[in-house]
């Protein structure tokens, strides 16, 4: 051994005790990146999507980058943004050949269970594995109990697509129903048949079926008096329903100054007002997604809010008017009121 790297291995040795054990204190949790909307909520090196909000809290499914199988597990985080609260993997730390993915996580009412759409892919054969709709407590996601391993469409078919998961109350998820045409159902092909609801007790439970007024809906958000407001595939209106009522629409978006809109892609209820995801046509650019918004609780007009980010998916935030916005990857909190 040479003199130099002696001294260095000695000077390891000799500057540690075996009676005083190594240990560090976890940083101080990190607040929001500031005050002003738009703020970027999430800096995953890889990707974070499918959100919905509970209270003060944003739940979503992460990438984590350490993980070789790429496994999309569960993160829980401050609504204004800020240290993770929690974040939840399959099987821990333990990565494998089979990619979780833990998919439109929502919190039940009581705040002690998480329900989501759990797929499980042979992610080098190909072959998908399981897509079910599950119920965990909030701590424990791999302890999850299937609630429902496919169902029957009302028009013929069956179906395995479980998107935008919600709770009705304690004993009661919703969740935007359809056909997967691919592993992943964050990012694969999906054909919106309606809003389906499932009991987890009671005669039947596990049988979703579909809320009246809803078939052929592509979106849906909750209201905060628990009204469902629905966007019907090749629509440019949102429809309210209360209580099992008709449909009536409640908001009809347009073009922006002399820019046609092409359709509707998503949308969020926050405080009253309705927020979607329109594509416009720019003939020297094609189509463009971007958010349009109507104040429907204040009757205002339509308005098209600026964004330096694509919006891709849209989740609704009790209260003040603000709605997270998931763009590429990355999360955001928006102003929309």
């Amino acid at each position: 051994m040479r003199p130099r790297r002696l001294a260095l291995v000695l000077g390891f040795a000799l500057g540690c005790s075996h009676s005083e054990p190594f240990s560090t204190l976890p940083p101080d949790p990190l607040g929001p990146t500031g005050t002003t909307l738009p703020r970027r909520l999430t800096f995953n090196a890889r990707s974070d999507i499918t959100p919905s909000v509970a209270g003060d809290t944003l739940v979503y499914s992460r990438v984590d980058a350490d993980r070789a199988d790429g496994d999309r597990c569960l993160a829980l985080l401050p609504i204004e943004g800020g240290t993770l609260v929690a974040a939840r993997c399959a099987r821990g730390n333990l990565a494998d050949s089979v990619r979780d993915s833990w998919l439109y996580p929502a919190i039940s009412p009581d705040r002690q269970r998480v329900a989501f759409a759990r797929e499980r892919l042979q992610y080098r054969a190909g072959s998908l594995l399981e897509r079910t709709l599950v119920v965990a407590p909030i701590g424990a996601p791999d302890s999850a109990v299937v609630v429902v391993d496919g169902y029957a469409l009302p028009d013929g078919g069956f179906a395995s697509g479980y998107r935008d998961v919600t709770w009705r109350d304690d004993t009661t998820l919703r969740f935007l129903g359809g056909i997967e045409s691919a592993g992943g159902g964050a990012v694969g092909g999906f054909s919106g048949r309606g809003v389906f609801e499932v009991a987890l007790v009671g005669d039947p439970a596990g049988v979703p079926v579909l809320v009246p007024g809803t078939a052929g809906a592509i979106d849906y958000g909750i209201g905060e008096d628990g009204a469902v407001y629905i966007l019907p595939g090749g629509s440019a209106a949102v429809f309210r329903l209360v209580d099992g009522s008709a449909p009536e629409e409640i908001a009809r978006f347009t073009g922006v100054a002399e820019t046609p809109l092409v359709g509707l892609t998503g949308m969020a209820v926050s405080d009253g007002v309705v927020a979607v995801i329109g594509d416009l046509f720019y003939p020297e650019v094609g189509t463009v997604p971007q958010l349009l918004v109507i104040d429907v609780a204040n009757g205002g007009p339509q308005t098209a809010i600026p964004l330096l980010f694509t919006p891709q998916r849209l989740a609704g935030v009790p209260g003040g008017g603000r709605i997270v916005v998931e763009s590429n990857g990355d999360l955001w909190l928006v102003a929309v009121r």
